[in-house]
């Protein structure tokens, strides 16, 4: 596996300073070689995007398990804030960043590690200028079945370098 590089501060990219777009920065993932440090944490990778989506491709462990043997729903919800958040930041022009307003999830299945990794596609589903609303699902990459679901709201923050 490509040794990926952390996204950092600097970057400019968290803080919405960068001069690409937001669709740039995240095909930069896919492409580039870059992640987050979040993201290398969850183990999960962007894999597709296009404007208003994207897919995460990410693999529970048994460092994620609760109490009853099954993946928290903090992992699960957290990898859907990463799809649904970086669908979201496709629809971003150069200089603006992004922040997660609320998240609503819902579990369907338990999620176990030995089912294998699991794919988590997030659209957009409204974009204005201040709030942009966005749903996804994660599904077992062995056969599709529906693990869990979400919808969000987003706020388009402006660079203050601008």
């Amino acid at each position: 596996m490509t040794e990926r590089k952390p996204i950092t501060l600097t970057d400019g990219v968290a803080a919405g300073g960068s001069k690409r777009s937001g669709l740039e920065v995240i095909q930069g993932m896919i492409d580039g070689g870059m992640t987050s440090t979040m993201a290398t944490t969850m183990d999960c990778r962007v894999v597709g995007a296009e404007a208003g989506k994207a897919v995460i491709r990410a693999v529970p462990n048994e460092g994620f398990l609760n109490l009853h043997g099954t993946v928290h729903g903090g992992w699960a919800a957290t990898v859907l804030d990463t799809a649904l958040g970086c669908a979201v930041v496709t629809t971003l022009d150069a200089g603006q960043g992004t922040a997660t307003v609320e998240l609503s999830t819902r579990f369907i299945r338990p999620i176990f590690p030995a089912n294998g990794p699991v794919i988590a596609t997030g659209t957009v589903v409204n974009r204005g200028r201040r709030l942009v609303v966005a749903e996804g699902r994660i599904v077992s990459e062995k056969d599709g079945k529906l693990l869990a679901q979400a919808t969000g709201t987003w706020a388009v923050l402006e660079s203050e370098k601008t």
